[in-house]
C-alpha cells in the first residue's frame, strides 16, 4: 500500500532538536567543562542551516524583501516548543514572494508551513505517524489524496485539478508517493517518488527558488 499526498510548491524547510556537536571553539570549551547541552535547535532548508543563537541573512528571500522566512516560521508556529529532543520536521514554506503564481491563498507578506515528513531519533516516521503527530501538535500536514494499492494511472489522475490545500490555487504542482510503512533500501535509501503534473510542466512562468 502507498500514501499519495499533494506536492506543495514552496521552499524546503526543516527544523528540530538535534544532538549537539562540538564543532566550534566555544562548543569544545563547553564540552570540556561538561556544559554542552545534549541537543540544539536548528532550522533552515536542505541548503541552509541556522540555529536559534545565530540568526543570519541567507538566500534569495532577503533580496525579495521577505526577510528571514525560516526564522519567521519557527516563531510563527512556536516550533521550538512543539518539537521534542530528537524530533525533526520537514515541510514546505509557501506564500508571498516564495514561488511565482503559487501563493495558495496567502496575502501580501503572509507565509505558512505545511509538513510532509517527521524524523524521530534518526528514523523517518510512516505517513500515518506523521499526520497523527501533526494533529497532536496542531500543525498542518500535506493533503492526503489516496491510501491503498499503487496504480500509476490513478497517481497521474491525482496530479490534475486545483490544489486540495487551497482550491483557489488553480494548478496542482503534483503528488508525492510513499510506502504506507516506511522502508529503507540498502543502496537507494528511502522510497519516495514525485510525480509532477502536466499543467505545471507546461507553464513556462514557474519558478523553482529554494
Amino acid at each position: 500500500a502507498v500514501s499519495i499526498t499533494e506536492k506543495i510548491h514552496g521552499t524546503n524547510f526543516r527544523c528540530g532538536w538535534v544532538p549537539s556537536v562540538a564543532d566550534t571553539w566555544w562548543k569544545k570549551v563547553k564540552k570540556f567543562f561538561g556544559r554542552l547541552e545534549s541537543h540544539e535547535f536548528v532550522y533552515g532548508s536542505h541548503n541552509v542551516q541556522l540555529t536559534n543563537k545565530f540568526i543570519r541573512t541567507n538566500g534569495y528571500y532577503e533580496k525579495l524583501g521577505v526577510g528571514n522566512v525560516y526564522a519567521k516560521i519557527v516563531k510563527q508556529y512556536q516550533l521550538q516548543d512543539k518539537l521534542k529532543k530528537g524530533e525533526v520536521l520537514y515541510g514546505e514554506i509557501y506564500g508571498d514572494g516564495i514561488q511565482k503564481n503559487y501563493v495558495y491563498g496567502c496575502k501580501q507578506g503572509e507565509h505558512k508551513l505545511v509538513v510532509f515528513d517527521l524524523m524521530v531519533d534518526g528514523q523517518y516516521c510512516s505517513p500515518a505517524q506523521m499526520t497523527g503527530w501533526c494533529d497532536m501538535v496542531d500543525l498542518t500536514h500535506v493533503p492526503i489524496l489516496y491510501w491503498g494499492p499503487f496504480s500509476l494511472e490513478h497517481a497521474k489522475k491525482l496530479t490534475e485539478g486545483n490544489s486540495v490545500l487551497c482550491p483557489t490555487q488553480k494548478v496542482r504542482e503534483g503528488v508525492v508517493i510513499k510506502p504506507a510503512e516506511e522502508t529503507n533500501h540498502p543502496h537507494l535509501g528511502r522510497k519516495v517518488l514525485k510525480l509532477i503534473s502536466d499543467a505545471y510542466l507546461l507553464d513556462k512562468q514557474n519558478t523553482d527558488n529554494h
